[in-house]
């Protein structure tokens, strides 16, 4: 199995850490790279070589939220049809997962904490995309 690269866009440190957990408990080898906010995301992905193969992202952020790194992102064309992107978010409202349903790149909408379920649906989605 090859090894996965994750980026994890998201201002909550605990968060970051349960999730880096669970990513490691689980089958998937990967590496895991982050970013506090859409900014640091976007300037750590200035070239389309840094692209992971997934990017797990925040909605909710200070200085870059998930929806400003998405418009940026795509609209400079960094986002690659490779890439799969999961908002992941604390957000329940209904509105913000239809404004997320909105961004064809956005895989799917997942509320925090990542689950094992949700590892399953990325790896499905990897392995449906032949990257795994």
């Amino acid at each position: 199995m090859a090894i996965i690269d994750f980026l994890i866009v998201d201002d909550s440190d605990a968060f970051v850490k349960l999730t880096k957990r669970t990513l490691h408990k689980s089958k998937l080898e990967c590496t895991v790279r982050e970013a506090s906010n859409g900014k640091f995301a976007l300037d750590m992905l200035s070239e389309r070589a840094n692209c992971p193969a997934v990017i797990l992202l925040d909605m909710n952020m200070p200085v870059m939220n998930g929806f400003e790194f998405l418009d940026q992102y795509i609209g400079e064309g960094r986002c690659t049809d490779n890439t799969l992107i999961y908002m992941l978010t604390s957000s329940s409202m209904e509105q913000d997962k239809m404004r997320a349903g909105a961004y064809p790149q956005i895989k799917a909408y997942f509320e925090k904490p990542l689950t094992a379920q949700n590892i399953e649906q990325i790896i499905a989605d990897l392995k449906a995309q032949g990257a795994v």
